[in-house]
């Protein structure tokens, strides 16, 4: 949580504040919200959602079988792919926050 929340918090300090590779966290954590919202109330995110879920299961599971596989510890499989979901989720829910921090920042002054 701490590390995307300071990537977008502390943009506003930095000449270079981050690559769009830190902004994928935070657009997958937005697109998990809005896109559960939308799932209830209209057919093509209903449609797309659960593949694009699927989608980024996929990705995670192999992600985390080349780790498993290049530390020859696959009872670690498991643990792995929960790290790689919570590091993506905790990351997007930092940078969310440090976006309003940023955000209301902008307006007090």
């Amino acid at each position: 949580f701490g590390n995307g929340y300071w990537v977008i918090a502390g943009a506003k300090n930095a000449s270079v504040p981050f690559s769009l590779r830190h902004m994928v966290p935070l657009l997958f954590v937005l697109y998990l919200v809005l896109g559960s919202i939308l799932s209830l109330v209209s057919i093509m995110p209903k449609a797309l959602f659960p593949g694009t879920i699927i989608l980024y299961l996929i990705v995670v599971i192999s992600s985390s079988l080349s780790v498993v596989r290049l530390v020859r510890n696959w009872k670690a499989l498991f643990a792995t792919i929960l790290a790689f979901v919570t590091l993506h989720i905790s990351y997007g829910m930092g940078s969310m926050a440090g976006l309003f921090s940023l955000i209301s920042r902008r307006e007090d002054t």
